[in-house]
């Protein structure tokens, strides 16, 4: 039998509905047998290593509540060696797919591919030398894969009939044959491939993972938000330039049906890149994860002993991989309130009668004034004087305190110039419990996360941080009675209406050569410059922070869509994505316009108000504000920092999105219909 023949008789077989049904109970069957053996070995600890958890919680529990309640925090951090959820992730997605190309008629294809990428891969892999190379052809190969069934799934999930679906399929067919797209896919899937194998085994866990998420989710939102504006512009364009739009125009077809299946179509091969990009970056995430840390002799088993955690693994579980909520100082006042309008009132009634008669005459100045004030004013408060002290206030800590989350202190003083071989000792205390006080040594201009609870609180005084490598032996002799103290947690520090107080001193006490304590004080002024006095906890997982980001980042590609569709309707290629670039451009910075526009001077030095760089600032503005619903989703900062992405703001944000994607589609279906198109000549 020859093997063409062969071939058209698996093919066949593939198709069989007999085959279909067999192949997907064997796939469920074996998922579900790797994620139960999985599942049962952490829970028998054979997986990763739980034992550091295990005495823990026993130690905990035999000596009393407030141990246990110290406990959690540890609890919480090493759970996650045991969470199956990453496995769990990847399983269901590997067998949905599996499961979606059997139906599909593509069953043995696959099979054959995988298999052709193990042969050739596997032993690329093996060897030292060419181990980066195999994984980088394995992760190439399985992103291609990913990327074709999903492609698949999306024809079949189209194939109804309909003019919108009929037009939403061809956009597939059309992404697949043109080369513009079939370049920057093939850009994509070969950066995800070739970012792990590059990353620096040297630096610290914690590094390595914001880096791979930094790039690894910033360059393939960047790609494929290119893509999407070069390939929505040219599909619509380039059909009119081609007169191809003749033959769908002249059928019963709307236009409105007309633009929607073009953005469907986009939107749905967008769908595709960012889930296929997304898994592969989260799986790899989870992979580092479990990666050894630096001070670990295994993944999540501290060098320093089974019941310690390492500052790397604390850094990653507590700041990294996580949903954060931080809260910043109040400040004394707002920029709104009457007193404060008051004193702004007053500056420029005494500028006025200085020499200036016509100062601050259009409310454009006057705000300048009043910000520059304000500004003024909010320095000193977050400045601490030479020897001297200052009390801070924190709100909105009551969750933190429901779910006695450990509490993270990320600070930074700038000192003199922050020359980087000085550094100054500062103390730290609790308004209302004044046995929690500590001292830090802190370099000048250098952020430090800290770990404030829980806390060991001596007998004598002394009080031990999380973050110290004597935590555990302090807290172990004060279970067995050899030193009296007790263990502080965040439901002891923050009041019943979630706020707490926080005094810094700007220096430390000492002990001088007759034995007494005395305090000393540095001689500079020590201040915290914005975000430098940030409190957080863990409020949500990595996991949903990560899937929220996805959507998001989906979001601005279905308005970025929109937007290319909406020119291409009345412009020619060219002019459709230079409007569309420009716009993208305009939202991607829009905050940094906002931030510049704070040092763009409008008048000269003796107040005269300069009319272009007036009229450019309002621009300037204007264009910022326009933009600033899309610029303030930012989700990238948000997953390589910790910060909890809310749901809230995904709904309320997103909502704003939608409502402009559906201006530009009445805009664009209006612009259609007004057009002659069957006698457009593209010239």
């Amino acid at each position: 039998m020859k093997l063409s023949e062969r071939l058209g008789q698996l093919d066949q077989l593939q198709h069989s509905f007999a085959f279909k049904v067999v192949a997907s109970i064997v796939i469920a069957v074996a998922a579900s047998a790797v994620f139960g053996t999985y599942a049962v070995a952490i829970a028998s600890g054979t997986g990763i290593e739980t034992e550091a958890l295990t005495e823990a919680v026993a130690d905990a529990a035999s000596s009393g509540a407030d141990a246990v309640a110290a406990r959690e925090a540890m609890e919480r951090i090493l759970a996650a060696g045991s969470d199956p959820t990453a496995v769990g992730v990847a399983v269901l997605t590997i067998g949905g797919l599996a499961i979606g190309l059997v139906w599909l008629g593509l069953g043995l294809t696959y099979t054959a591919l995988i298999l052709l990428t193990v042969v050739i891969a596997g032993p690329l892999a093996y060897f030292r030398d060419t181990r980066d190379l195999g994984l980088a052809a394995a992760g190439l190969a399985s992103l291609a894969m990913c990327f074709t069934a999903g492609m698949q799934l999306l024809r079949a999930a189209f194939s109804s009939r309909g003019a919108v679906t009929s037009i939403a399929r061809n956009v597939f067919a059309e992404a697949v044959r043109m080369k513009i797209s079939l370049v920057f896919i093939v850009i994509l899937m070969l950066m995800l491939a070739i970012l792990p194998t590059v990353l620096d085994e040297d630096q610290p866990l914690r590094y390595r993972i914001q880096s791979f998420l930094s790039f690894g989710t910033g360059l393939s939102f960047w790609t494929i938000a290119i893509l999407t504006i070069l390939f929505s512009a040219a599909t619509v364009t380039f059909e009119q330039r081609d007169k191809v739009i003749w033959q769908t125009m002249t059928k019963p077809v709307s236009t409105w049906q007309y633009v929607l299946g073009k953005w469907l179509g986009v939107v749905s091969l967008n769908a595709v890149l960012i889930g296929v990009s997304a898994t592969g970056i989260f799986l790899f995430t989870e992979y580092l994860r479990s990666q050894p840390a630096v001070g670990e002799q295994q993944a999540y088993v501290a060098a320093a002993g089974p019941s310690r955690i390492s500052e790397d693994r604390l850094a990653i579980e507590t700041r990294v991989l996580v949903g954060r909520v931080a809260t910043d100082i109040e400040p004394p006042f707002r920029q709104n309130d009457p007193e404060f309008q008051e004193v702004v009132t007053n500056r420029v009634e005494e500028i006025r009668r200085q020499d200036r008669a016509d100062f601050a005459r259009i409310p454009e100045e006057r705000q300048r004034v009043a910000d520059d004030l304000y500004e003024s004013y909010i320095r000193q408060y977050r400045a601490v004087p030479p020897a001297g002290s200052n009390v801070f206030e924190y709100t909105n800590l009551s969750r933190a305190a429901e779910r006695n989350a450990p509490l993270n202190f990320r600070h930074r003083i700038d000192v003199a110039g922050n020359r980087p071989d000085a550094y100054s000792v500062m103390t730290f205390s609790f308004v209302g419990n004044d046995a929690v006080v500590f001292e830090r040594r802190l370099n000048h201009g250098i952020y430090h996360d800290l770990q404030l609870t829980p806390l060991i609180r001596i007998g004598n005084g002394q009080v031990i941080l999380f973050d110290d490598a004597n935590f555990d032996a302090a807290r172990r002799a004060i279970q067995a009675g050899t030193v009296p103290g007790d263990i502080v947690t965040t439901r002891d520090l923050v009041r019943p209406d979630g706020s707490l107080s926080l005094r810094v001193d700007n220096g430390y006490m000492a002990v001088n050569i007759d034995g007494n304590v005395v305090p000393v004080g540095n001689p500079n002024a020590a201040s915290f410059p914005n975000d430098a006095l940030q409190i957080s906890y863990a409020a949500g997982s990595f996991r949903g922070n990560f899937a929220r980001a996805a959507v998001v980042l989906w979001l601005k590609l279905a308005f970025l869509s929109m937007l290319a569709i909406f020119t291409g309707t009345f412009l020619s290629f060219p002019v459709a994505c230079l409007v569309s670039f420009g716009c993208f451009m305009a939202a991607e910075g829009s905050s940094f316009l906002r931030t510049s526009l704070g040092s763009f001077a409008t008048e000269s030095d003796e107040g005269n108000l300069l009319p272009l760089q007036f009229i450019a600032a309002n621009i300037t503005n204007g264009v910022a504000n326009l933009f600033a619903v899309y610029d303030d989703l930012n989700p990238l900062a948000d997953i390589v920092e910790g910060r909890l992405i809310t749901l809230e703001s995904v709904l309320v944000r997103g909502s704003a999105i939608a409502g402009v994607i559906a201006l530009l589609f009445i805009a664009a279906s209006y612009i259609f219909s007004r057009r002659e198109l069957a006698m457009y000549s593209g010239k």
